[in-house]
């Protein structure tokens, strides 16, 4: 197998995600080296459609007040959003040199999501809490 060949899932039940893109999905945890809250990001994901390709699928969305822009992943990045990678944020183009970037968060993918505290549970990577 080649590198740029595409590897899928054996079995039909298992989903393959990007790994990019599910370190930034919002409602997502990596607790003690295993992922919480994958399903309800993915039940979520069918709802939302992108910004900059229109497609729907898993979106962070631009926190700044009043702001409803959405992206996958890689199109944020294409479209020159910011990605914050210490708390997990992202500013729209047109929001990116706008107030502080620690005010921005991902959107919620589901709702309901129980916080999880970092001391109880041995969060390894910290992330932002949604309002």
């Amino acid at each position: 197998m080649t590198d740029t060949e595409a590897t899928v899932p054996l079995d039909p039940d298992e989903l393959w995600v990007h790994e990019g893109c599910i370190v930034w999905a919002s409602g997502v945890y990596l607790v003690n080296g295993r992922l919480y809250g994958l399903q309800e990001a993915l039940d979520g994901a069918r709802d939302t459609c992108c910004s900059h390709c229109k497609a729907m699928g898993s979106t962070l969305g631009c926190y700044s007040k009043g702001c409803t822009l959405r992206y996958h992943y890689l199109c944020a990045m294409e479209a020159g959003c910011t990605l914050n990678e210490e708390n997990f944020s992202l500013r729209c183009p047109k929001h990116k040199d706008t107030g502080n970037v620690l005010n921005c968060q991902l959107l919620d993918l589901a709702e309901g999501e129980e916080e999880l505290n970092a001391e109880e549970t041995g969060l390894l990577t910290e992330r932002p809490l949604n309002q």
